[in-house]
Order: C-alpha cells, then sequence, then structure tokens
C-alpha cells in the first residue's frame, strides 16, 4: 500500500460499519452517511443540461469505496437500476 492508498484505521472502521448497516448502499448514499456535513455537499456542479449540489461528494464516495475494493474489505456488484452498489464482506477483518 503506497501512501496516496493509505487512510487511517478509524476512518476505515466506520466506513465498514455505514456498508454493514446499509448493505447495498451507492457511492453518493455512502458519501451521505461517511461525510453528513462537508463544505462539498454546498458546491452546485454543472451536469447535462442543469445544476446539481454535491455532485464531488459522491464521487469522492466512489472513491473511497474504491480503495476499500483494492484492500479486499469491500465487494461492488452491478444493480438492476444502473448503477454499482456496494457490500462489506463479513470475513475480512482490519489488522
Amino acid at each position: 500500500m503506497n501512501d496516496k492508498d493509505h487512510i487511517g484505521k478509524a476512518s476505515y472502521t466506520r466506513a465498514l460499519e455505514i456498508l454493514r448497516q446499509h448493505p447495498g448502499i451507492s457511492a453518493r448514499g455512502f458519501a451521505e452517511q461517511m461525510w453528513p456535513n462537508a463544505e462539498g455537499w454546498h458546491h452546485v456542479c454543472k451536469v447535462g443540461r442543469g445544476a446539481t449540489y454535491g455532485a464531488g461528494m459522491w464521487r469522492a464516495g466512489g472513491g473511497y469505496l474504491g480503495r476499500l475494493i483494492k484492500q479486499g474489505l469491500v465487494r461492488r456488484e452491478y444493480s438492476w437500476s444502473g448503477q454499482y452498489v456496494y457490500f462489506a464482506l463479513a470475513e475480512k477483518q482490519l489488522v
């Protein structure tokens, strides 16, 4: 694991607890649970023909979940609704 992929143990623990409480959560839902008061939710981003609040936050959530997948702590599935959903792997524990 390089420095860029390093996340603190407390942060991992919180993330895995969120995934266990909300199995099948989306990247946006994860970000809403992980960082509910982040400044990024108030930023407006242009999307398509309009704008939306907090678009960068679901990207941050997806990036964070990607790190957890790389560590073997989370699995990702493609749902019928056309988005990826995430699940914590119960047999994996933090060292």
